[in-house]
């Protein structure tokens, strides 16, 4: 079982009032706590599936929601470890409640970005991938949204994955010519080299125009007004 030896516990929706609320908890022994507080479950729930419980405080039995709990084994949620998700009713009291339900029964409150990095550090995200989560949750226009979910698809990464392993072609191709003498056999094509490292840099700039381009829709544009009102002030005599 892989994840972190502690479980982290957060409300995963966000704030003001709904019809339904989500409580996130991820770590090993994610199950056994979850199960603490679904005490009217006749048996251990399948993995991956929605199950309608009572959640009880797990220390003093008090009725927390009526909820449904959902367990997520290891390398099939969303961090990539053992975890579980309450589905509550969506008021923020009932949240609270349940959430410091989980603070009592031994998990700690997750801090900004802790699921996404426990994401990055299990392998189910790369770092271009966890910023796009970040950008999806603040995106102030349609085109950075477009932006955000290409390059949680993997777009970004692979592009830049495929442009390492143009560069370790032509790194090895370096390193054999110097290692080995013409008698060897091994020539190199200084020529093709340098096209290969120009094409790459073409590239690489391409890209940056490319953000520069985008970088209005994702972060909005600062304008100036300046100049003499256009419209003066009225006296009127209001005797």
């Amino acid at each position: 079982m892989k994840g972190y030896p502690d479980i982290i516990a957060a409300i995963a929706t966000g704030a003001g009032d709904a019809a339904i609320g989500v409580v996130r908890l991820s770590g090993v022994g994610s199950h056994s706590l979850a199960l603490s507080m679904c005490r009217d479950l006749a048996a251990t729930p399948l993995e991956r599936r929605v199950n309608l419980t009572w959640l009880e405080h797990p220390s003093s039995g008090e009725i927390l929601d009526q909820a449904m709990v959902v367990l997520y084994p290891d390398g099939a949620s969303y961090t990539g470890e053992e975890a579980v998700e309450f589905f509550c009713h969506g008021g923020r009291i009932v949240l609270d409640r349940v959430l410091d339900a989980c603070f009592d029964a031994g998990a700690r409150a997750a801090g900004p970005g802790d699921f996404t990095r426990r994401a990055v550090a299990c392998g189910r995200l790369d770092l271009a991938q966890a910023e796009a989560v970040a950008m999806l949750s603040g995106a102030p226009t349609n085109e950075a949204v477009e932006i955000a979910l290409s390059a949680l698809k993997g777009a970004s990464s692979r592009a830049v994955m495929e442009l390492r392993e143009s560069m370790m072609d032509i790194l090895s191709g370096i390193e054999a010519y110097l290692d080995f003498t013409e008698d060897d056999g091994v020539e190199l094509d200084a020529t093709d080299t340098i096209s290969a490292l120009e094409e790459a840099i073409l590239e690489m700039d391409a890209w940056i125009e490319k953000e520069r381009a985008a970088r209005p829709a994702l972060t909005g544009v600062r304008v100036v007004l300046v100049g003499p009102p256009n419209a003066q002030p009225v006296q009127r005599d209001c005797r």
